[in-house]
């Protein structure tokens, strides 16, 4: 489940590493790390902070911390259809010899549902949105121009818009990809959901049910946050 969901993430900066048609430059820089929040998902570096902060104090009048703040393992019922509400990881956006001083700013939403029945399977549905943009000096395109840069990125994303700011240009892209679809069976022990996908590698990820909130920690993949129906 979870795994699913990070597999598509992960490819999000992949949309960056593009080729830009001015030369031999390539986009890279020094990106921003972005966190993901939303819907079992939304994320970048201000949305997952935000949606974290916003469902931190919004969603704990609801029956529990909505937060992706740790949280010590508590078990308790799984069963049921739940929505994905926040959930952080980091994002490290791409970076490149030819610009050092390019900046990258990469922003991952997910709409998604999960849902545990009471026969031991599980199913999940996530639907992610990038949300990208990147500055890039004029002085890193060789005597290129922004219309340059956005033919080039157009070529692989026909979304890249570019604009000319002055030392700069200013290019963003929105791409709503495909639904990411997983299932399997589960089973809870210790504090922990036990999870047997039939497509991806079992994983053990332990999780807290507070009210109609369940938290899960995916490990180095963050925490993800969802409300029961």
């Amino acid at each position: 489940m979870p795994r699913k969901l990070l597999l598509t993430l992960s490819t999000a900066p992949l949309l960056l590493a593009l080729s830009l048609g001015c030369g031999s430059t390539h986009t890279g820089g020094s990106g921003n790390n972005g966190t993901n929040n939303g819907v079992f998902n939304n994320g970048g570096n201000n949305g997952g902070n935000n949606g974290g902060n916003n469902g931190g104090n919004n969603g704990g009048n609801n029956g529990g911390d909505t937060s992706c703040d740790a949280f010590t393992p508590c078990g308790g019922e799984v069963v049921g259809s739940w929505d994905l509400i926040n959930f952080c990881a980091q994002i490290d956006a791409p970076t490149s010899e030819d610009c050092p001083t390019a900046v990258f700013d990469i922003q991952v939403a997910f709409a998604g549902e999960v849902s545990l029945t009471a026969d031991g399977a599980y199913t999940s549905s996530f639907t992610p949105t990038t949300n990208a943009s990147i500055e890039w000096p004029l002085s890193c395109l060789g005597g290129g121009t922004c219309d340059q840069l956005e033919s080039g990125l157009t070529e692989d994303d026909p979304g890249w818009s570019c604009s000319d700011a002055g030392e700069v240009c200013n290019c963003d892209t929105t791409t709503t990809d495909e639904p990411s679809v997983d299932a399997g069976t589960w089973t809870t022990s210790d504090n922990t959901l036990h999870l047997i996908s039939t497509d991806e590698d079992p994983q053990d990820l332990p999780y807290c049910v507070q009210g109609d909130i369940i938290k899960v920690d995916t490990g180095t993949d963050g925490i993800m946050v969802l409300r029961r129906r």
